[in-house]
This record gives C-alpha cells, structure tokens and sequence, in this order.
C-alpha cells in the first residue's frame, strides 16, 4: 500500500496525515482523527463504510494543493471511479496507520489486509 492513489485523469493524490489535516477534516466533516484509539477506529470506519465520507475526507486532505494545481472539488469528485475508490481507500488506510502510534500500525494494516481477503 501506499500514501497515494492515482485519480482516472492520471493525477496523483497523496494522503499522508498530519495534525493541521487532521483539525481541518474535523472542522469540515466532524470526523475526528486525533482521539481515543477506539474513537479513531470508529472514525476510520465511518469513513471506510460510506464512499461519500471518504471522498470527502480525501478531499479536505488534498484540498491545499489541489487548489493551487487549479482542482475544484468538482474536478476531484470527477476524476474518481470505482478503482480509483479502491485505491484510494487503500492510501487513506496507510496514512491513519502511519499517522497512528507505532504499536496501533499493524493492528490497523492487519484489520485492513483481513477485510480486503473478504472482499
């Protein structure tokens, strides 16, 4: 897995998390990010069960520079299909992992490997 997804315009996203993003995804979307493990894995799941969520919170991640690359949501919200979802779940999985304290990331990277083996 990786940080980045790659939109069907052949535009590459990156997720990667930190703490400024994470209190603009809250203040925008109520997902809040930065709490209480279980907290953040009921947030993470919240996310991961409702495609809207998710591009969403994709874009409040992105938002900074795919603005001053001239994306509106519009073109972001355009650009993503059902593969690009799944690639795109696949980079938000790895940020909240890699922005988790280090004994939460293979809890998390092992919960998301279970739930792709289902899918």
């Amino acid at each position: 897995m990786a940080l980045t997804f790659t939109d069907r315009f052949g535009r590459e996203h990156n997720l990667a998390l930190d703490v400024e993003t994470v209190d603009r995804i809250k203040a925008s979307t109520d997902i809040d990010l930065l709490g209480k493990p279980k907290d953040v894995a009921a947030a993470y799941n919240k996310v991961m069960e409702d495609v809207r969520i998710l591009l969403n919170v994709a874009w409040h991640i992105i938002k900074p520079q795919a603005e001053k690359c001239g994306i509106t949501i519009e073109s972001f919200r355009e650009s993503i299909n059902g593969d690009v979802i799944e690639a795109m779940a696949g980079a938000f999985t790895e940020a909240i992992a890699n922005f988790s304290p280090t004994h939460l990331r293979k809890v998390i990277l092992a919960a998301w490997g279970k739930q792709q083996e289902l899918n």
